[in-house]
């Protein structure tokens, strides 16, 4: 099923809630995007998706407390400056056989995708190339539109 325009918090398989940290430091610099191994409020967790009309299917932007995200170093960052380079426009594509709300995160280019660290602690979200074996799901569960 594709995606909405809507507010959505985003989770992992194993049920942990993808987000910028609670606790930023007040710069204008990136903020990295982690998986949250502990609860944290669900304000901070909430991410706007917003359909974009024309060009390729299933197109996105994907902002979370009002920074729009983007790969870099091949991880994950919400940037808060509007005119930053790095900000992308992700193709959000169902995971088919997966979750009903599973899908996968890709660059424009579909040349990498988002990917979950692994362990149990906190960890920054990935954007790896494709060809890698692990293909992550991240469930999109709907708050509002």
């Amino acid at each position: 099923m594709t995606l909405t325009t809507g507010t959505f918090f985003i989770f992992s398989p194993r049920g942990e809630l993808i987000a910028r940290h609670e606790n930023e430091d007040k710069s204008l610099d990136p903020k990295p995007v982690v998986k949250h191994v502990k609860p944290i409020r669900p304000d901070y967790a909430l991410w706007d998706a917003t359909h974009l009309i024309g060009g390729k299917p299933n197109v996105y932007q994907l902002s979370n407390r009002k920074a729009d995200t983007g790969p870099s170093d091949k991880l994950v960052w919400a940037f808060l400056k509007d005119d930053d380079p790095h900000r992308e426009t992700w193709i959000i594509e169902p995971a088919r056989g997966d979750h009903p709300n599973g899908y996968r995160i890709f660059t424009f280019d579909k040349k990498s995708r988002w990917v979950i660290p692994e362990g149990d602690k906190d960890g920054q979200i990935q954007c790896q190339p494709l060809g890698t074996d692990q293909q992550d799901v991240f469930l999109f569960f709907h708050v509002k539109d």
